[in-house]
């Protein structure tokens, strides 16, 4: 992943997911994989997975799953 070999990377991936399926940033790294090498499919399906997750982890919702573009007018 940190050499952007996306499509390498999923199979290491798909495996991590297999092995710690309750591993919410394995899940992310393959989503990122599957879009980044054009199963966007499959990379929406890993990204649910994620999000859920990340929801039951936190279900009053404190800390985003995924990083939020500040909004307009905001201080940078």
């Amino acid at each position: 992943m940190s050499v952007k070999k996306f499509p390498e990377a999923i199979a290491p991936l798909e495996t991590a997911v297999k092995l710690e399926p309750a591993n919410p940033t394995a899940h992310y790294s393959l989503a990122v994989a599957y879009t980044r090498s054009g199963r966007k499919q499959e990379g929406e399906k890993e990204f649910a997975v994620h999000r859920q997750m990340m929801h039951e982890s936190d279900p009053a919702g404190a800390a985003p799953a995924e990083p939020e573009s500040p909004s307009p007018g905001s201080p940078q």
